[in-house]
């Protein structure tokens, strides 16, 4: 792991109200985040721009995956048709990245 790889802790996240309705369904059941990214707590509060906040149980996390090993599955889980949607949506969150960036996979289901 490189020293310049961003490292924060995370007790909720902010996410674009496209991904609202994704979430609520089911479709979306994680999201990749820049750096590592610690979870101090079970439950996480989703924010939306102008949606309700959504609950969160943190599932699972994986750290230290590189922009170039993510795959289909983790496209399909980040509510993305495939692989390519993916890394266009993530290069565009995030234009500094390139294939060896470090992200964190945030694995959740909603708190119902």
């Amino acid at each position: 792991m490189s020293d310049s790889t961003r490292k924060y802790t995370a007790s909720e996240l902010n996410l674009k109200d496209e991904f609202y309705d994704s979430i609520l369904n089911r479709t979306k059941t994680s999201t990749i985040r820049l750096g590592d990214v610690f979870f101090p707590n079970q439950l996480l509060p989703l924010k939306f721009e102008t949606k309700p906040e959504v609950i969160v149980k943190v599932r699972g996390v994986i750290y230290n995956k590189f922009l170039k090993d993510l795959n289909e599955a983790d496209a399909i889980t980040d509510g993305f048709t495939n692989l390519t949607d993916l890394k266009t949506a993530l290069l565009q969150f995030y234009p500094n990245s390139n294939a060896n960036t470090q992200f964190t996979i945030l694995h959740f289901e909603l708190d119902r």
